[in-house]
């Protein structure tokens, strides 16, 4: 039987406007939170298959899970929760403090996608970049997550604020951020610009698909990943996945 589609929810803040819609995406059941000009930011599979529905929110889980000592992090970005919601589930000694600067979309991830009420699970409605200068937490893992439209808001990878990101890790820490560009080596995009602003402050710096199996050339998500101390992660450490390493 196909799974229908339905509208569940529409409204808009300060911040966009929202279409939450249960319906088949790429081949899944799912619940899709939808941004301006028809975006698709986030979403749940409504299925039993274990990957998350988006990839790089999968991507970023791993990097997680690979983790073993990882006791606190931060995302920053929340939107509806996807991430959070799954390394809660998978990590239970995990601390997570979420930072979302739009109160909608947390009442949203309350409401509609299953974002738990617990001490283990901190949620922000603030600036990213106010909240990690301000924090006195030290964290194992930040990830940044955070869009308007297709874009990271410059301020969070201004080499100030990675200062700040540097500040609060620890020992062994790193950051990862989730971005929208294309990567060609001598045509400079996003990639590039965030590359450059993470090289000046931490002493490695990676770049890997979201989804292995997209052309590098074209515009897609990208996880950076940025520490002071090489890092192994078993799905992603390959040529194959790997387009930058310094």
């Amino acid at each position: 039987m196909p799974f229908l589609r339905k509208t569940i929810y529409t409204g808009k803040s300060a911040y966009g406007s929202y279409k939450i819609i249960d319906m088949n995406y790429y081949g899944r059941p799912s619940r899709v939170l939808f941004g301006d000009h028809k975006t698709p930011q986030s979403g749940m599979a409504l299925d039993d298959a274990p990957e998350l529905l988006f990839h790089y929110n999968q991507r970023l889980l791993e990097m997680m899970l690979s983790y073993a000592s990882m006791k606190r992090a931060l995302v920053i970005g929340g939107g509806v929760g996807m991430l959070p919601v799954a390394a809660y589930r998978h990590l239970p000694d995990l601390t997570l403090d979420v930072v979302e600067i739009d109160p909608l979309l947390t009442e949203l991830a309350y409401r509609y996608f299953n974002f738990p009420k617990d001490k283990r699970m901190n949620v922000y409605n603030e600036d990213g970049a106010a909240f990690v200068a301000e924090t006195n937490q030290r964290y194992d893992m930040i990830c940044v997550d955070a869009f308007t439209g297709f874009v990271i808001p410059p301020h969070l990878f201004e080499v100030s604020t990675v200062k700040q990101y540097k500040r609060k890790l620890t020992k062994g820490g790193f950051v990862a951020v989730n971005l929208i560009s294309e990567y060609k080596p001598y045509r400079r995009r996003l990639a590039h610009d965030m590359i450059d602003s993470f090289n000046e402050v931490f002493a490695h710096i990676s770049l890997y698909q979201a989804d292995p199996h997209d052309t590098p050339g074209v515009d897609q998500n990208f996880i950076l990943v940025a520490s002071d101390e090489p890092l192994s992660f078993d799905y992603l450490q390959s040529a194959e996945h790997e387009l930058y390493v310094a």
